[in-house]
């Protein structure tokens, strides 16, 4: 759309010189050069809005990419963390276990005598 917008607004900028020479011979109306004053006008307005579109959007963009790429670095640190405590997990697991073998062959008469 921006490019449209730029070649049209290119276009307008020729045809108002042109414009003004027909102007001065007399071959157009000062209404109808007016016109297209106008009309360059509101294209250059339209070209400037839709440029601070895009960089809007860009911005935008780039915003969601610095996020995404800063969850990522958070998912790798937490999957990191979680690598170095798989031992410290593992040998909690098997003191887990060992004592319910030790509750499983403890003799209660043990103690109640």
């Amino acid at each position: 759309m921006s490019t449209e917008t730029k070649e049209k607004l290119e276009t307008l900028k020729t045809a108002a010189e042109q414009a003004e020479q027909a102007l001065k011979d007399g071959t157009i109306t000062q209404e109808q050069y007016d016109g297209l004053q106008r009309e360059i006008v509101e294209t250059e307005q339209k070209l400037k809005a839709l440029e601070e579109q895009a960089k809007a959007s860009g911005t935008a963009i780039q915003e969601i990419a610095a996020k995404g790429e800063k969850l990522k670095t958070v998912g790798d640190n937490v999957t990191n963390v979680g690598k170095k405590f798989m031992p410290v997990n593992l040998g909690v697991v098997g003191l887990g276990t060992a004592s319910v073998k030790t509750a499983a062959d403890f003799d209660p008469g043990l103690y109640w005598r």
